[in-house]
């Protein structure tokens, strides 16, 4: 039996001595010589002692000295199983004092995390009742990054203070997001007010009786100004519409001047108030001339939406509702076009064919449009099934990519579902949806119940509205259709 300091052969086999708690191991088998056998071997502890010598430099230059605990770790587990000849004694009395000095650092580190996540978490605790959301929000973003470049803390506080920093935060957020809904809620219901007025202005102007006519239109104004701010783009064509309607029965009621400029009896008109430029619709509520709205007196309407919110699900671009169709100005032909069928049919397979996932589908649908209206207009049975088909699968197509944008916005990993679990996830949206446009049409429709029928401006706007509105119902409806069948196949 050939005998080496860390080893011996026995019948032809190589083993390493025991050492610590760890018994003789029998490693390899003599190719050879026995010496050349323990040379090997010594080689590869040699490589083991390599490798020791190099985790031992990285620990100490390196300043990230805890993401080096689970390589020790292994190296030390591996040391009872090696192969080689040499002194794992030495090597494993190496490795316990890298790993005590490890984790005395980590421990180190976990304290002071640990004061640093509680200094955290006393700033953020003005969120509980931050109602300047701009700064809430840039708050928010700071702590968060803060947080999360601060390594853990012990198991016994590390789900204790991550559930309540999320919820810090979550909940700064969540009452930001309750705020604007319940903002625009506000914001569309002033505005119907507002229409209610001009249809209300509408029929108090016709009345014969001029007098009555004058008080009923005061009255209104004065509601006007009671009824609250809205954003400016919205509220200059009511204020316009309102305006134009109503200034002939204020110039006939204004007194007429005397000479010298005095009134009689020293009297205002507009009930004492010295007269707006728009004619007594603003008061003391300036709506503002600059497209913004001052809401609380810190935030303009501009800023008034969150952050990641991008333009309302049924306003694509242009600010056009994607429901309503151009006029019909085809070209230079009013109405005498040519039929062109061949031309008409291939635009509308066109049509057909568009990807509503595809990024550029709403593009391409304008695309087709416009094509389409360069042929001109034919008042002929055929073109009108045609161009009816087109305008409604266009119609179709642009619902169908905005649902899929919103279904991917509002349902993670959606796009891993199959078919038919993701129709029944966007019929959700849908019906949500669908549900709004409803309410909104019988709102229409009430509006023109109360509205005198003729061709005036207003009556004109209401029944396009309606008309769009219409269309919106409809084309929704066929989409549920569409995704009721792909959901039951």
């Amino acid at each position: 039996m050939a005998e080496h300091p860390y080893g011996y052969v026995q019948d032809g086999k190589v083993y390493r001595k025991a050492f610590g708690e760890h018994p003789a191991l029998e490693i390899g088998e003599v190719k050879d010589t026995p010496e050349a056998a323990f040379s090997y071997y010594e080689q590869r502890y040699q490589q083991l002692v390599e490798k020791i010598n190099q985790l031992e430099q990285d620990i100490q230059e390196k300043s990230n000295k805890g993401s080096y605990l689970m390589k020790l770790l292994h190296l030390k587990e591996t040391l009872p199983q090696y192969e080689g000849l040499g002194d794992f004694e030495a090597l494993h009395e190496r490795l316990e004092q890298q790993e005590n000095y490890i984790r005395e650092i980590i421990q180190q580190n976990r304290e002071r995390n640990l004061e640093i996540k509680t200094a955290l978490l006393a700033e953020a605790e003005p969120l509980r009742e931050m109602t300047d959301w701009k700064a809430g929000a840039e708050l928010a973003k700071d702590l968060k990054m803060r947080w999360l470049r601060t390594g853990s803390l012990d198991p016994e506080h590390q789900d204790k203070f991550e559930e309540e920093f999320n919820d810090l935060l979550q909940g700064f957020f969540d009452r930001r997001s309750a705020f604007f809904a319940d903002r625009k809620l506000m914001l569309d219901e002033r505005q119907k007010q507002y229409e209610m007025l001009i249809i209300e202005a509408q029929r108090a102007v016709m009345q014969p009786n001029s007098r009555q006519a004058l008080y009923d239109v005061r009255n209104i104004q004065q509601r006007w100004r009671d009824i609250g701010k809205i954003p400016a783009e919205i509220y200059k064509p009511l204020l316009y519409e309102i305006q134009r309607i109503t200034r002939p029965v204020m110039q006939q009621g204004r007194p007429q001047r005397h000479a010298g400029g005095d009134r009689p009896g020293g009297s205002r008109p507009m009930g004492g108030r010295e007269r707006t430029q728009g004619g007594g619709y603003s008061g003391g509520r300036s709506q503002g001339s600059s497209g913004s709205y001052q809401g609380g007196g810190s935030s303009s309407y501009q800023q008034g939406r969150p952050q990641g919110q991008g333009r309302s699900y049924d306003r694509p671009q242009g600010g056009r509702s994607y429901g309503d169709r151009p006029q019909r100005q085809y070209g230079s032909t009013s109405g005498t076009g040519e039929e062109r069928l061949e031309e008409r049919r291939a635009l509308l397979e066109r049509m057909r064919g568009i990807d509503p996932h595809d990024r550029n589908a709403v593009q391409a649908v304008e695309a087709v449009q416009n094509e389409y209206k360069a042929l001109g207009f034919a008042r002929t049975p055929e073109v009108a099934r045609i161009s009816e088909q087109l305008f409604d699968t266009g119609n179709l197509l642009r619902e169908k990519h905005f649902l899929n944008k919103l279904a991917y916005a509002k349902i993670p990993g959606i796009e891993q579902e199959s078919i038919q679990e993701q129709a029944r996830q966007k019929m959700r949206l849908l019906r949500d949806l669908l549900s709004r446009d409803e309410r909104e049409l019988q709102t229409y429709q009430e509006n023109m119940a109360m509205t005198s029928p003729g061709s005036s401006d207003v009556a004109k706007m209401m029944e396009t509205k309606l008309r769009s509105q219409q269309r919106k119902v409809k084309i929704k409806k066929m989409l549920l259709e569409e995704l009721q069948q792909q959901a039951n196949s």
